[in-house]
């Protein structure tokens, strides 16, 4: 299996090696140009020199018949013993006389005498190392006759052990440097790569931990940065799973105690009717039973495949022109007695007609139908549930209010919300609200619900009365 290839090894392959190469071109370029400056500075020196003491030879070695004679008298006129060295050579390229009283093996100036002789200006410098392993720089300048004639040569040598020995101190404090720099950007590098990889990681774990159900794991934030707002990140999308868990566990609790209650019941009535077939009341009152709570159950699993259609994107409306009017009244009509069987003030406002819009007469009934069970629901005996509508501008307003229990402040933004039950005592499954929103939406319309614990709860429905495409 391939190696894993973390961040921080990315950046000590690419990042880190980069400036290690970066800097060590920038070494080495900077003591080549110290070097061609330090050398130069050296040929410069020999340069002048030279042109300093051949002008005054010039016309004496010019004017000599013996010019191997004047050698001695040359380097013991020579003013500048104590810095370089001056080799007096002959018209064949050897070494007659030195400033230092030694001559040396004519070899070694042989080759810069020939090279001197072939150039314009007459002279030659070399950078080499002398017969005793010493590394010199030697400028040689040849010495012409009246009529031009080359009849030797002056050949001045300085020492480079000072300037190499100073190069060699540079190129030191130059490495350290660079190994500071190096030491200091892997430190700092690896400190800040640290600092980004260790709350990564710590994010994966999260990650992995919620992936298998740990809804209660939290990551620790240690800055207030890209990384910090990921921590946040990650904590916000954990409460949001955790409170999507525990209300899809109380949807299903819910709904299993929602479909178990009519089929207690039935069950009970079916038993009842097998051991009392011949009473017609007990019969009718059974049966009547069974029917109200098999279009009971049957209005759940409508509910709970409307919400999966919802999910799906396969809720679908069929649009037509429709009398919003008659289906509140409808709908009114379809409460009015379990109204007045709770006790319940059902109290229906709305007279006037209303402007016909283009909607699902049967997706509009289902909203106007959960929003009134809800209302009815939601409240007990004495409170008034009271429904009105209305042409305002290009929209037709339907409001359901009651004087019921209400909604606490807590709970009113995720009413709408799936699975979400503002108050568990209360029958339902926690959805009808959800496919309600939808539908509306579907319609270009709103659902807004205002609410007030302890005072009850209204529900505006607005639909627009511009007309909508067929779907």
């Amino acid at each position: 299996m391939a190696a894993k290839k973390t961040i921080t090894r990315r950046w000590l392959l690419y990042g880190f090696s980069f400036i290690a190469v970066f800097l060590l071109v920038a070494a080495v370029t900077l003591m080549v140009l110290l070097r061609s400056f330090y050398y130069q500075s050296a040929q410069d020196v020999l340069s002048g020199r030279a042109n300093l003491f051949g002008r005054s030879v010039s016309s004496s070695l010019q004017q000599t018949q013996d010019f191997s004679r004047e050698a001695a008298r040359l380097v013991e006129s020579f003013d500048s013993k104590e810095q370089m060295e001056l080799q007096v050579l002959s018209a064949d390229g050897w070494i007659l006389a030195s400033s230092t009283g030694f001559v040396p093996a004519s070899g070694e100036a042989a080759e810069e005498f020939r090279r001197a002789r072939g150039t314009d200006d007459g002279r030659a410098v070399q950078t080499t190392h002398n017969s005793n392993g010493e590394h010199i720089m030697a400028l040689t300048a040849t010495v012409t006759a009246a009529d031009g004639t080359v009849i030797g040569a002056l050949r001045y040598v300085v020492t480079l052990r000072l300037i190499d020995r100073q190069l060699i101190l540079i190129a030191a404090l130059v490495g350290i440097i660079v190994l500071i720099i190096l030491l200091f950007t892997a430190l700092s590098g690896l400190y800040f790569i640290r600092s980004i990889v260790h709350p990564v990681e710590e994010i994966g774990r999260a990650a992995r931990r919620i992936a298998k159900g740990d809804y209660a794991y939290r990551v620790e934030k240690h800055s207030r940065d890209e990384i910090g707002d990921l921590c946040d990140t990650i904590n916000y999308m954990a409460t949001e799973i955790e409170r999507a868990e525990r209300l899809k566990n109380e949807f299903i609790s819910s709904v299993s105690h929602e479909l178990r209650t009519p089929l207690t019941a039935i069950r009970g009535w079916s038993e009842t009717l097998q051991q009392t077939p011949d009473d017609p009341e007990t019969v009718r009152c059974g049966m009547q039973i069974i029917t109200d709570e098999t279009e009971r159950l049957s209005g759940m699993v409508e509910e709970l495949l409307d919400f999966s259609r919802m999910q799906s994107g396969k809720l679908t409306l069929h649009f037509e022109t429709v009398d919003v009017a008659a289906i509140v009244r409808e709908t009114v009509l379809l409460f009015r007695e379990r109204a007045e069987n709770k006790g319940i003030h059902l109290q229906f406002v709305g007279k006037d007609a209303l402007p016909p819009i283009s909607g699902d007469a049967d997706r509009l009934r289902q909203v106007f139908i959960n929003v009134l069970d809800n209302a009815i629901k939601y409240s007990d005996s004495g409170d008034t549930v009271r429904v009105d509508y209305a042409a305002v501008g290009k929209t037709v307003q339907v409001v359901i209010g009651d004087t019921g229990n209400g909604i606490s402040a807590a709970d009113l933004p995720q009413v709408k919300m799936k699975f979400y039950k503002a108050n568990n005592t209360r029958p339902g499954s926690g959805i009808g609200l959800a496919v309600a929103d939808e539908i509306i939406e579907g319609h270009g319309g709103t659902l807004d619900i205002y609410s007030k614990e302890g005072f009850g709860t209204s529900v505006i429905i607005t639909l627009p009365t511009e007309q909508k495409e067929q779907a």
